[in-house]
């Protein structure tokens, strides 16, 4: 259990948490959409009636996650990958070949995850959308660090 002190949120940034639990909230990962519904509904009892919500429940917001959501689907895996340094077999929406790969790194843009990866398959780095994995795979064994082969090498690339 974590117990945070006392915050103060502007309206920006209480709208920004709406919006990411309400992303979260229809995952198909059952075990973070079941946290974002549990943490809504703790900012619900918290929350003062004068901060300019609706009336009624802070909860999730309708907007268009579809891809998000779908994204999910393989979040807990790619976590647990990354922080492991575990390698995955993946196969991507309309590529036939499946490829092996060395999570590094997700990134969350407005509506999208995407995964930078090392890809064993091609001998490059990669980045694509979470959405548009199809199959997935953890295999045995873990990677270590190569000269040319991290995020800090991807990143020097970038610039």
């Amino acid at each position: 259990m974590i117990t945070l002190p006392p915050l103060n949120l502007t309206q920006k940034e209480l709208e920004a948490l709406h919006i990411g639990l309400a992303a979260i909230g229809v995952s198909e990962s059952e075990d973070l959409a079941g946290a974002a519904r549990a943490l809504s509904d703790k900012i619900d009892a918290v929350l003062p009636e004068d901060v300019g919500t609706p009336v009624g429940k802070f909860g999730f917001a309708t907007y268009p996650f579809a891809e998000a959501a779908q994204g999910f689907r393989h979040m807990p895996a790619f976590r647990k990958a990354i922080r492991a340094r575990q390698k995955l077999r993946l196969r991507l929406e309309g590529d036939a070949q499946s490829h092996t790969v060395r999570p590094l790194h997700l990134d969350y843009w407005g509506r999208i995850w995407t995964c930078v990866v090392w890809d064993e398959t091609d001998e490059a780095f990669a980045t694509f959308r979470m959405d548009r994995v199809t199959d997935l795979t953890p295999l045995p064994g873990l990677f270590v660090d190569e000269v040319g082969k991290t995020l800090k090498d991807f990143h020097a690339l970038q610039s």
